[in-house]
């Protein structure tokens, strides 16, 4: 089975092979073209899909002993969350409990 499959691939590749010798002059302008439509588009594409600047997102995790109930992590996040947002920097929080839903401050 794995010998035909290898077999089939080795005929393809030749005929292939024999596509392109046969029209090399053809081959060579398909890849000068592809390279230099790589350059052009290196050029043209704007490079800016990851900004380089701070994008000002931190994530912190708050951790409580595996014994600690929800109720008491809710609370205890509550009280970070409302330390958190004295500071003028801070826009926004988002906090997840358990596997809840975040909930948006």
């Amino acid at each position: 089975m794995v010998g035909e499959s290898l077999q089939r691939h080795h005929r393809r590749y030749g005929r292939t092979l024999q596509v392109v010798l046969r029209h090399r002059f053809a081959t060579l302008m398909v890849t000068i073209s592809t390279f230099v439509a790589t350059v052009l588009l290196f050029l043209v594409v704007p490079k800016g899909f990851f900004p380089v600047q701070d994008t000002g997102v931190i994530l912190g995790i708050s951790e409580a002993p595996q014994t600690v109930s929800f109720t008491s992590m809710a609370e205890r996040q509550q009280k970070l969350v409302d330390i958190l947002l004295k500071d003028p920097a801070v826009d926004n929080i988002s906090r997840l409990s358990a596997w809840t839903e975040p909930i948006l401050h």
